[in-house]
């Protein structure tokens, strides 16, 4: 008997925030107890597509956590603790990623990378980019672009590379976006 559809349960761990309430540090853990909404999906493919959204609707909450801390003029801090909450997205993930990885899900992880790209740029675009916008130009030309091809390469720079210095990290986004740093709140962001 073939099953015509899925059912599909949101991950939210138990006692955690709703995502508008997300704290900086919240973050999903593969592993933990999980309770939340369930839900049929016509198939397996709309059931990873819900899975893979959710993961990345996560990604995305946290940054949103990370912009709403960030002290305004604190060029520097942002990048500081940028970098930190970047390495530990990347790294904080570690089964789901690296089993798509090493059981011949390559195009999977493929398709993973590319909507976390897609839709942290487009949200950076959005936030961060306008905020910085407000005081500085921004010297790079197509943004979306620049920001995706620099997530990605942050991403799988950061999975081969886990032990490199947040320094290291932070000039690179420094140099491929151009950025003015400027320290200290009395700098403009």
């Amino acid at each position: 008997m073939t099953c015509s559809s899925v059912k599909v349960c949101t991950m939210s761990p138990r006692g955690r925030r709703s995502r508008s309430q997300a704290a900086p540090g919240d973050l999903p853990r593969w592993g933990t107890p999980f309770s939340g909404n369930c839900r049929q999906v016509p198939d397996k493919q709309a059931a990873l597509n819900v899975a893979l959204d959710d993961l990345v609707n996560d990604i995305v909450d946290r940054l949103r956590a990370w912009n709403a801390s960030r002290v305004p003029g604190d060029i520097e801090g942002s990048l500081v603790s940028g970098a930190a909450v970047m390495k530990e997205l990347v790294l904080g993930r570690n089964d789901l990623p690296l089993s798509l990885a090493s059981s011949g899900g390559a195009s999977l992880y493929t398709r993973l990378v590319d909507r976390i790209a897609d839709r942290t740029a487009r949200y950076m675009m959005d936030s961060t980019v306008q905020d910085y916008a407000r005081l500085h130009s921004v010297k790079i030309e197509h943004v979306h672009e620049t920001f995706y091809v620099l997530i990605t390469g942050l991403i799988m720079f950061i999975k081969a590379n886990p032990e490199v210095p947040d320094r290291v990290l932070i000039d690179v986004i420094v140099s491929s976006l151009h950025v003015t740093r400027e320290a200290g709140p009395q700098g403009s962001e």
